[in-house]
Order: C-alpha cells, then sequence, then structure tokens
C-alpha cells in the first residue's frame, strides 16, 4: 500500500510503502521512503494514534481528511 509522507519539510509524495507487523510491544508501522529510508511508529494501545518506535527524532503524523 502506497501511502503520502515526507521528509523532512519536503512536500508530501505518495510515494511511501506501509508494513504492518505485531510483535510483543504491540502493532509496529514500517513506513518506508523511495530513497530506502525508513521509519517504524508504534500503534497506541486505543489504536488512535502512533509514536516513534525507533529513531532519534520524533515522529510528526498529521491525519489526512477523509476521501
Amino acid at each position: 500500500m502506497h501511502v503520502p509522507c515526507a521528509r523532512g519539510a519536503a512536500a508530501l509524495a505518495g510515494d511511501c510503502t506501509i508494513e504492518q507487523a505485531r510483535g510483543p510491544d504491540g502493532v509496529i508501522l514500517t513506513l518506508r521512503h523511495a530513497d530506502g529510508g525508513f521509519r517504524r511508529l508504534r500503534v497506541s494501545p486505543d489504536g488512535r494514534s502512533v509514536i516513534a518506535a525507533d529513531g532519534a527524532e520524533r515522529a510528526r503524523v498529521t491525519a489526512s481528511a477523509p476521501g
């Protein structure tokens, strides 16, 4: 599945893929950029948000409008 994402201050582009895996700490989403970079995000227990699962920088997540 392709999803919009951006690195740093770049504009959103729809060329990232997302993978989902369940582990001992819950659901982990891996967002992969076209250039090989990636971010892992842990889904909160209530499923309403995500937090950075790794990396030195805090992930910034913005919900898009439905549709």
